[in-house]
């Protein structure tokens, strides 16, 4: 059945995992980290999957040392997230990557009906640089009207402080903005910054709870946007009854 999610002014694209999928790339880049500083972890896929619950990768780092006794102290941890960042803009580099399906042509929806599109992230700006250079022939990010990264120092989400800064920039009310997120940390930003989200879960990611999703889809050919007297109006395709 069809909702309507109602007049939309501006979406708010969440982590990298919205636009394109990677995690398994994020793994590897881990997993070549750990080999690389002498840290003797290597992150199955299964394990992987539960460790993405987690939001922000020195985070995944800290806890995952903590639960196994591992001692990392805190430049070492710096190090090996440093060193994944560098093996993750490798990857991307050297492997064919595209966005999520559905992602372009929901772009071109929001391009046509003059919906502002923000990408909300708290990825490192270098990672981000490589994923709009590696995507440059599929997405134009030059009709993006906001792009934020790590930098400034904002704490990751779940915390709620890169969605405060995007709604304070982009200047337009909260019952205007639809999020779209991926993974339940994701989710919890926005919704703790008082922004609906739509979540659909990255490949690792569905086992996830999203219980304040406005709604959870299947795919972001789920979401229709159309004019309505004037007006850019937002349905989404759901699987409930």
């Amino acid at each position: 059945m069809k909702k309507v999610i109602g007049e939309i002014r501006s979406i708010f694209l969440g982590s990298i995992g919205t636009i394109v999928e990677t995690s398994e790339i994020q793994r590897r880049a881990f997993n070549s980290a750990f080999k690389k500083c002498g840290v003797p972890w290597l992150w199955e896929k299964e394990q992987y999957k539960d460790l993405l619950v987690e939001a922000g990768g020195k985070n995944r780092i800290q806890n995952y040392a903590e639960k196994q006794k591992f001692f990392l102290n805190s430049s070492e941890i710096r190090k090996v997230y440093e060193w994944k960042n560098h093996f993750f803009k490798e990857l991307i580099c050297s492997s064919s990557i595209s966005p999520r399906a559905g992602i372009e042509s929901l772009l071109n929806d929001c391009s046509k009906n003059k919906i502002k599109i923000c990408w909300v992230t708290t990825a490192d700006d270098q990672v981000v640089a490589s994923l709009k250079k590696a995507l440059n022939f599929y997405i134009d990010f030059e009709n993006f009207e906001l792009i934020t990264t790590a930098k400034g120092g904002l704490r990751p989400k779940p915390d709620p402080a890169i969605y405060c800064k995007a709604i304070s920039e982009i200047g337009i009310p909260k019952n205007f903005l639809i999020a779209v997120e991926d993974s339940a940390s994701g989710l919890k930003s926005a919704h703790n910054a008082g922004v609906r989200c739509l979540a659909i879960p990255g490949e690792l990611k569905r086992s996830q709870q999203y219980n304040e999703a406005e709604e959870v889809l299947e795919s972001i050919r789920s979401i229709y946007i159309y004019q309505e007297k004037g007006r850019a109006i937002m349905t989404v395709e759901t699987n409930r009854q």
